[in-house]
């Protein structure tokens, strides 16, 4: 209700051009250009409990979502944590980053390069660098916690241990993985990661001269190059199988409507032309009661 009041005047937003009745590679500028079978909507919020986002294509227009968001919440008696909330931009391919100035309630908020929502990392290059090593990170001290007195007891049976490794650590390497646009370069991080553990695991050493792939064969598991396809298509499959109004799907089946290269070519909904996102955080106080909430 508060959202529907706060931004029921204004058209500001991310537009996005959907199609549901061509092939998902096929996004041709043709079947995006005719009159009809063509759905316009604009994305501009996406909300989960009390954490909010706000997306625009440009500063000023994010600066009049702020406003109108900040005017809702004062007018339901919400207050919004302005020390934890952020604004990050992303610019075009070639334009050089200016950090962005967006006030709430006359203060400044905080620019930044890497934005951190739902566990996952967005940064101002819409490159997988920071979320790929968070990823890893979490992932190793997993697997640390669990050295001394699991992967190292040989009373315990490698297929046993190779199942743990996949409910404990790997599903935190690739938490959020269907979204991943990755390159070689990140899946040879992701699979020495991935073979180190495993080689740990059944007690494989360097002068063993065991080759990767026989590694896999020895531990019945496999590379986190299939891994990561089968997490996409598996994720594909589920969007495909939802409704038309749904945002993942609409995302899934279009393009932005601005932002479209030199020679006709739409860049990829992952990388958009240029985009603000501001995190706001609100809670059910009083005006004038700060917010404790911790992220």
């Amino acid at each position: 209700m508060m959202l529907h009041v706060a931004f029921k005047d204004t058209a500001d937003g991310v537009d996005i051009k959907s199609r549901f009745d061509v092939r998902l590679t096929n996004i041709a500028t043709k079947h995006f250009d005719t009159k009809n079978k063509v759905t316009v909507s604009t994305i501009r919020e996406l909300l989960f409990a009390d954490d909010c986002a706000l997306a625009a294509e440009s500063e000023e227009a994010l600066q009049r979502l702020c406003d109108c968001f900040a005017s809702a919440a004062r007018r339901f008696g919400l207050t919004i944590s302005i020390k934890k909330t952020e604004v990050l931009y992303q610019p075009a391919r070639g334009n050089a980053y200016v950090p962005p100035v967006i006030f709430i309630e006359g203060k400044q908020l905080k620019a930044v390069e890497l934005f951190k929502y739902l566990g996952s990392i967005v940064s101002n290059d819409t490159l997988p660098d920071a979320e790929i090593t968070s990823r890893i990170g979490k992932a190793t001290s997993t697997f640390g916690r669990r050295t001394k007195r699991f992967w190292r007891n040989r009373n315990i049976r490698v297929d046993t241990k190779v199942s743990v490794y996949k409910a404990a650590v790997v599903t935190s390497l690739l938490f959020g993985c269907e979204t991943w646009t990755l390159r070689k370069v990140h899946i040879t991080h992701l699979e020495r990661f991935h073979q180190t553990c495993l080689r740990k695991i059944s007690r494989i050493r360097w002068f063993h001269k065991v080759t990767n792939y026989e590694v896999l064969a020895r531990c019945n598991i496999g590379s986190i190059q299939s891994m990561v396809d089968s997490a996409v298509l598996r994720w594909t499959g589920h969007v495909t199988r939802m409704s038309n109004d749904r945002i993942p799907k609409r995302l899934l089946y279009g393009r932005l409507v601005s932002g479209i290269g030199s020679q006709g070519n739409p860049k990829n909904i992952q990388e958009p032309s240029k985009g603000y996102a501001a995190r706001l955080w609100h809670r059910t106080h009083k005006l004038g009661t700060p917010c404790c909430k911790s992220s």
